[in-house]
């Protein structure tokens, strides 16, 4: 491995109650070669009418499969949901 990040993917994927998963959200964000991956990111991904119970957020390797220098953080996540969710 190298001494430089080739970046990170972030992946959201789903559950239904029914156990089929999906992807909903997935981006690699690189900012030692993007400029406009520098600084705080956000997203936003709606749920509803998905089918969705259950979402699952995973932080990996960039393109390369590289781990080096992949320093990264999750913050001011943000969860909303009805009243006639449950778990």
């Amino acid at each position: 491995q190298s001494g430089r990040t080739d970046g990170i993917d972030i992946v959201v994927t789903g559950e239904t109650a029914e156990g089929g998963t999906s992807t909903l959200f997935r981006r690699t964000i690189n900012p030692a070669e993007v400029a406009g991956d520098r600084g705080r990111q956000t997203a936003r991904i709606a749920l509803a009418d998905t089918g969705v119970r259950r979402a699952t957020i995973a932080v990996g390797p960039g393109p390369n499969d590289n781990f080096s220098f992949d320093w990264s953080y999750l913050a001011d996540l943000r969860f909303e949901g009805s009243a006639a969710t449950s778990p």
